[in-house]
């Protein structure tokens, strides 16, 4: 009686032993993942099916969702939750995934620069191209041309970035009132407007009358050398 006492004593201490190092494994592989999510790749198809392992990895290396279990990879209410972590894994779906509208819309609003990689149908698509430029003002150099044209995306692109002015349309570049309005909102806009903003007394003029002192001298660095030594600069 004793001994079969003992024996299943031992036994649950051994299991619950194993328990244990099941835990401070995943835990040590956790903290791996969260450092370098492209590790995910290396671990056994048990881990890959682990969805915390899974939104650990993603959240940092994309590229990790090419080793998830394959039985999530085409799981469209799972990928959404992942694009919302991540939309750069948007580059690693399936096709048939990728010309799906609403996974298009949370990748792009995870990520702006996941516009790259939408389909061209997409990406002519005006709200998806609003919604890049919202996230990431920079997602405006992979908008075609008639969207770096348009005056409320490429204004909204400058307010989230404004160095994303320089990926603008010519003209719009060169458009006197759009140039003004933005520079006097921020004025080191100018610096990726047409030079000739850059050297024109009155409309650096105007800027400096602004009451927006923030646009007036993050606007001095790039006005023309010349205008730096003008009395108005100097008052």
């Amino acid at each position: 009686m004793k001994n079969s006492f003992l024996i299943a004593l031992i036994c649950i201490v051994c299991i619950d032993v194993k328990s244990q190092n099941i835990e401070t494994k995943r835990d040590s592989i956790l903290a791996v993942l969260s450092n370098d999510g492209c590790r995910f790749a290396t671990l056994s198809a048990n881990h890959r099916a682990d969805k915390k392992m899974i939104e650990l990895a993603v959240s940092n290396c994309a590229e990790a969702f090419n080793h998830v279990s394959d039985k999530f990879k085409n799981d469209r209410s799972y990928i959404l939750k992942l694009l919302a972590i991540n939309g750069m894994i948007y580059q690693y779906l399936p096709n048939n995934l990728k010309d799906d509208y609403e996974i298009a819309l949370i990748a792009v609003d995870s990520k702006g620069e996941v516009l790259q990689f939408l389909p061209d149908k997409l990406k002519q698509d005006r709200l998806l191209v609003l919604e890049a430029v919202k996230n990431d003002g920079n997602a405006l150099q992979f908008a075609n041309d008639l969207h770096r044209k348009d005056r409320d995306i490429v204004m909204l692109a400058a307010f989230t970035t404004p160095s994303s002015l320089k990926y603008a349309d010519k003209k719009l570049r060169s458009d006197y009132s759009f140039v003004y309005e933005m520079t006097t909102w921020k004025g080191s806009i100018l610096e990726f407007a047409d030079d000739k903003f850059k050297k024109d007394k009155n409309f650096i003029k105007n800027i400096f009358q602004m009451k927006d002192m923030y646009s007036e001298y993050s606007a001095f660095p790039f006005i023309h050398e010349d205008l730096k030594k003008d009395d108005f600069i100097k008052k």
